[in-house]
């Protein structure tokens, strides 16, 4: 069963021929494979493409043993570019490669060769991609199925409730589609500690791997929680009773952004319009090696909506960050008080911004003013956003603030434009 993968195809399709190296990313398990050498060779042969035209080499294959050698696999490829026409070159888990980098250079230097390579986290990470290729590689992010990618794979089979249900406490790895909650479980369980743990292990040389495994369930079991890195050495300290270095900490979640397996939210000043790097929240790329990570416990609904508008946004490619604003106030005895207000998301894309705020019940109107009350400090004109799963329908407020059905957010883009 191969299922579509529309957004991240029309961006291949998009950037056909333009001379630039194609350089799919991502989580592993989230379809980078099928992406390329399924659902794009697909489109290739559908425009006309011949089959000849169309070299695909997964590395990982043992037939292709030979071509992890650089000049092995250059001169192969090479050999096979009898004319001047244009030929399309996929390159499956290229990290396996030698000096990887040097043959793509070596491949983006044939006029009529397009290329367009995928690769594991275990030596293939965004870093990599930045500091290596430079303007000569272009990055497509690839990220587990989206809550619409997924109710349409299954909406002929579930209810909206149902598949909502499924979708927080398993995610969206492009395998729990086609797997009933029993296999889901167990595939999480062996993508998680033989795949993503044991390649981490493997690259870094982690040597404290029980330190390693806990900070990552203490991330997980605070996800949108923020933290200094102090902070979560003194948190370590009081779950483990044993010290853990601030450096080492750092490093170990570069380890898991390097591996798309979180990512690292900033907060932003609003009134001074700065980032603060002091204190950051996480989130997991996906939802259900979040919970994994916990044995499926603290499945607490409010944290997990965050973390799906959170994931949902990055899939739409918003920039991401947690808003804060500064304000005086009062104590009860009068005194003044210096208050940070806190807005859950700051989004920006293409020179848009949106305030959003994730609520998961309102049951009354003084609920709903507590929610509203940050954006009345927010004056810049920019559309403030209140997502809310029961307890209102979508529809503006008095003051033009936008409450958002969950649902609607999740199936129709258009409500953020």
């Amino acid at each position: 069963m191969v299922l579509n993968r529309d957004y991240y195809l029309n961006q291949l399709i998009k950037k056909i021929n333009d001379k630039r190296i194609k350089i799919v990313t991502g989580l592993r398990r989230s379809g980078k494979s099928v992406l390329l050498n399924e659902l794009f060779y697909n489109y290739l042969i559908k425009i006309g493409v011949n089959q000849d035209h169309i070299i695909r080499i997964p590395l990982d294959d043992y037939k292709y043993r030979l071509y992890k050698n650089p000049d092995e696999l250059y001169n192969y490829v090479t050999s096979l570019l009898i004319d001047k026409n244009n030929y399309y070159l996929i390159l499956d888990e290229i990290q396996l490669v030698d000096n990887f980098v040097d043959v793509l250079l070596g491949f983006y230097h044939i006029e009529n060769l397009d290329v367009y390579v995928s690769g594991s986290n275990s030596k293939f990470l965004s870093t990599d991609i930045v500091s290596q290729f430079n303007d000569r590689g272009e990055e497509i992010r690839i990220y587990p199925f989206s809550f619409k990618e997924y109710y349409d794979a299954l909406k002929n089979n579930y209810n909206l409730n149902q598949i909502y249900e499924m979708y927080l406490i398993y995610g969206g790895l492009p395998r729990t589609i086609i797997l009933n909650n029993d296999e889901k479980r167990k595939y999480l369980n062996e993508v998680y500690s033989e795949t993503y743990l044991s390649d981490l292990k493997n690259r870094h040389n982690i040597r404290n791997y029980d330190d390693f495994k806990e900070l990552i369930k203490l991330l997980s079991s605070n996800v949108g929680s923020k933290f200094s890195i102090l902070k979560l050495a003194n948190s370590f300290k009081s779950i483990k009773k044993e010290n853990i270095s601030i450096n080492t900490i750092s490093k170990y979640i570069d380890y898991l952004k390097d591996a798309f397996l979180i990512d690292g939210v900033n907060k932003y000043n609003i009134k001074g319009k700065k980032i603060i790097n002091s204190e950051t929240k996480y989130y997991f790329t996906d939802i259900g090696i979040r919970n994994v990570v916990l044995d499926f416990n603290l499945l607490e609904e409010t944290h997990l909506m965050e973390q799906l508008i959170y994931n949902e946004l990055c899939k739409r490619d918003y920039r991401v960050f947690v808003g804060a604003y500064n304000l005086n106030a009062k104590n009860k005895d009068g005194t003044s008080i210096r208050k940070e207000l806190e807005i859950d998301f700051i989004a920006e894309k293409n020179g848009q911004k949106l305030y959003i705020q994730s609520c998961l019940k309102i049951e009354n109107e003084e609920k709903l003013t507590q929610e509203l009350r940050p954006f009345k400090y927010l004056n810049d004109g920019y559309k403030k956003i209140l997502i809310v799963k029961e307890g209102y329908l979508t529809s503006y407020t008095n003051d033009g603030y936008l409450i958002l059905n969950l649902f609607d957010f999740l199936l129709k883009e258009d409500f953020l434009k």
